[in-house]
């Protein structure tokens, strides 16, 4: 599937008139997603690519050719590193909301210490992450026999 149909699909899924029905097309989309990302090129590719290419001239003694190479390959890592370290502390921050919603406190703080070891990696907060560190501010003190993180 190219890339223009599934962004077609998926915004289909989104005007589906019920969530269950769109809770089970955004996931045989997934699927769909991950079967074709085994078989094309990514950024990973020109990452790979271009960090080897880098290292080699530096092995070789080539640094100040090594540089722009090292200087690309960061770029492209950086901006995926920001984005999932975004990605993964707002799934955290969301679990962990879900758990305290739910009074599942030991859960809730597990999450919540998950979600705040990835904002250490990318420490920007958006709304959902202060939400969350106002139920850990008020779950962080309740008693319970589980650790804290």
């Amino acid at each position: 599937m190219q890339q223009a149909e599934w962004v077609d699909r998926f915004k289909d899924a989104m005007h589906l008139p019920h969530p269950i029905a769109t809770s089970r097309a955004l996931p045989e989309l997934a699927e769909v997603a991950e079967e074709s990302s085994k078989t094309v090129l990514t950024e990973w590719h020109v990452q790979q690519a271009l960090g080897t290419a880098g290292t080699v001239l530096d092995e070789a003694g080539r640094h100040e050719d090594a540089l722009p190479l090292y200087l690309r390959t960061l770029e492209l890592t950086q901006s995926w590193t920001t984005y999932w370290s975004k990605a993964t502390t707002h799934m955290w921050a969301v679990i962990a909301l879900l758990h305290f919603g739910r009074g599942r406190i030991a859960e809730g703080r597990t999450a919540a210490h998950q979600a705040l070891r990835f904002l250490g990696r990318e420490p920007e907060a958006g709304a959902t992450l202060l939400k969350l560190l106002e139920a850990l501010a008020k779950h962080d003190g309740a008693a319970d026999s589980e650790p804290k993180g």
